[in-house]
């Protein structure tokens, strides 16, 4: 199991859906990859163009995952703050 925290994992899972064109799941680093298996989707389509283009399921989980990792953003931010004052 990986130490690195889930909000880390949202990140990268939003970096790589956001450049859809570098390459389906299967390119995906084994956390993501694991992830994709977990949440059981297919985030891109790949058969009906050229390149990977994330599906209906897929622009739903990047939305997601950057509402994750904004929150994140506000958590730490919230916590640095109290821990200056």
């Amino acid at each position: 199991m990986s130490s690195r925290p889930c909000d880390d994992r949202f990140r990268d899972l939003e970096a790589i859906l956001q450049k859809s064109s570098s390459g389906p799941e299967s390119r995906l680093g084994d956390p993501i990859a694991n992830l994709v298996t977990q949440l059981g989707v297919t985030l891109f389509d790949r058969l009906s163009t050229k390149k990977p283009q994330l599906t209906l399921e897929g622009r739903k989980v990047l939305a997601e995952a950057k509402s994750v990792a904004h929150g994140t953003d506000n958590v730490r931010a919230k916590v640095k703050a109290c821990s200056a004052a």
